[in-house]
């Protein structure tokens, strides 16, 4: 059933397709943070890292960063950040320039004012495209690959019903070999250019292989470029060896002639130009 099976290739393709659209666009739904210190995360980019001298022995230094901001309302400044690892913990990763981060801005206890840290890695747009890539693989790419990957006994079976469905022709068997010898081949050669004394000379050179002349005259016209060989019913083979021995490319059946025409011949010469 093709068109079955391309019915519910594109119903799986669509179903991909609108499931994609709905991971674009769905927004966050993580409950969102019930404090007064509101806390906001952005996407940035690691400048440099600065390690500044301790001030407290019993308190290891924490590191700063340059951050770019690529996203939020100070994009694309270049601030200060405090370097804390992920969870708010104080084991910092080991974040290079260059990289992508999460930048949080929390407000001060103090209430000096925001205040700005790495808190990890920005892995968010890779998760993305992981989920997109496996959807697409499962709701697009894997019903075509299971189409294409059919049974080879379904296939047969399509094709066996479609070349049943078509009209048995006639088989074309390959020509027999040659029944007459060559010196038991009649052949007639017949002018078919138009130039004088052309058939009898095309005779003298046929007897040298040893076939038998039948006579000479005239084809029914004169304008036959190439020469060809035509077989009366029969002796295809016979034909098709005369043209070997004499490199002659055309063949064909009796056309435009009638078999009571050749004399008595099985094959007939009929000299064109060429």
């Amino acid at each position: 059933m093709p068109q079955l099976a391309d019915r519910r290739q594109l119903l799986s393709a669509a179903a991909g397709l609108l499931l994609i659209g709905i991971v674009l666009v769905l927004p966050d739904v993580a409950p969102g943070i019930r404090s007064p210190d509101v806390v906001q995360a952005y996407r940035g980019e690691i400048v440099s890292i600065e390690h500044p001298a301790s001030t407290d022995p019993e308190l290891p230094p924490v590191p700063v960063a340059k951050v770019r901001m690529l996203e939020g309302p100070q994009a694309g400044q270049v601030l200060d950040a405090l370097m804390n690892g992920p969870g708010g913990s104080q084991t910092v990763a080991d974040y290079k320039p260059g990289e992508d981060v999460v930048v949080t801005i929390s407000n001060d206890l103090d209430g000096r004012g925001p205040v700005l840290s790495v808190s990890d890695r920005w892995r968010l747009p890779a998760l993305e495209l992981l989920v997109l890539g496996l959807l697409i693989v499962f709701l697009i790419v894997r019903p075509l690959m299971a189409d294409d990957a059919a049974p080879a006994g379904q296939k047969t079976k399509a094709e066996a019903k479609q070349s049943a469905a078509q009209p048995a022709g006639k088989k074309k068997t390959p020509p027999a070999h040659s029944k007459l010898q060559r010196t038991e081949t009649s052949v007639i050669v017949l002018n078919g250019n138009g130039i004088s004394g052309m058939a009898s000379e095309k005779a003298d050179l046929v007897r040298t292989k040893g076939y038998l002349i039948a006579g000479t005259a005239n084809a029914p016209r004169t304008d036959f470029a190439r020469s060809v060989v035509m077989y009366r019913p029969g002796y295809e083979p016979e034909a098709r060896r005369f043209a070997r021995d004499f490199r002659i490319g055309r063949i064909s059946p009796l056309d435009g002639m009638r078999p009571a025409q050749l004399q008595g011949a099985h094959i007939a010469l009929i000299v064109g130009d060429s």
